[in-house]
């Protein structure tokens, strides 16, 4: 693991990028589930399949990255 914030700033931007995109997807979905209560349960279920998946990738991302170094 590196030891300072400069070996890990590289990583920073596709992190950011890949929890922003599970995210938005997250949020985009569940807005469809809210304001479609009537949505065929098929597509319903695939929703919900792919928030959970979107989910489990946000949580692999926060578990895989290194802690940062705190600085004064």
């Amino acid at each position: 693991m590196p030891g300072n914030a400069a070996a890990i700033q590289p990583e920073l931007p596709d992190v950011t990028a890949d929890f922003l995109n599970a995210l938005a997807s997250v949020q985009s979905l569940s807005e469809i589930l809210r304001d479609h209560p009537g949505i065929d349960s098929r597509q319903k279920q695939r929703f919900i399949d792919i928030i959970l998946t979107e989910t489990q990738r946000m949580v692999a991302l926060v578990e895989d990255f290194p802690q940062l170094p705190i600085s004064a």
